[in-house]
């Protein structure tokens, strides 16, 4: 089964239900996540500078209840040096360590992003573990990220939701 999740501020990030064979058949559904950035020319006519871009995506299914960032609280040193850097390897240590404790369940890396443009990867949920976080760094900036979350499953009714779009927000990574 296939889905699509969206994040649109920026950016817009599209969940979608899909097939796969690339390593994903473990999980009840897969998502392709497509990432849209609008940032353009047109868009900030007086503030885009000529080499915007977004680091690659880094993208975690966990439960409804885990959070890998909470507004106004600190950000941890992986989700640091992916707001500073765009390197992706401590945020996806992080991830690693979330899933092993059980909170998470897939953790994906995906392509970089220039703006305006998109990128997309695919990840596995499951009924438990069916909220979806997406991130990457905004560049240049010295330490601002855009991020989208999103509950791909209707506990209530027990649906799987075929398509979600999402408004992603920037927020400052706080170094």
């Amino acid at each position: 089964m296939q889905r699509i999740l969206f994040f649109l501020a920026l950016v817009l990030v599209c969940l979608q239900a899909c097939q796969t064979d690339d390593g994903l058949s473990n999980f009840d559904v897969v998502y392709a996540v497509r990432f849209e950035a609008t940032w353009s020319d047109s868009t900030h006519p007086n503030a885009y500078p000529s080499n915007a871009h977004f680091s690659p995506l880094v993208a975690l299914s966990h439960t409804p209840n885990f959070y890998v960032f909470f507004s106004g609280y600190p950000a941890s040193s992986g989700l640091r040096i992916l707001a500073e850097t765009g390197q992706t390897d401590s945020i996806m240590d992080e991830f690693s360590y979330s899933i092993n404790t059980g909170q998470a369940l897939d953790a994906r890396v995906g392509p970089d992003v220039e703006s305006p443009g998109q990128g997309e990867l695919s990840i596995g949920v499951t009924a438990s573990r069916h909220a979806v976080t997406v991130l990457s760094m905004i560049a240049p900036s010295p330490d601002w990220f855009v991020a989208g979350r999103a509950v791909l499953f209707d506990t209530q009714d027990g649906r799987w939701y075929d398509k979600v779009t999402i408004d992603a927000i920037s927020l400052d990574g706080g170094s």
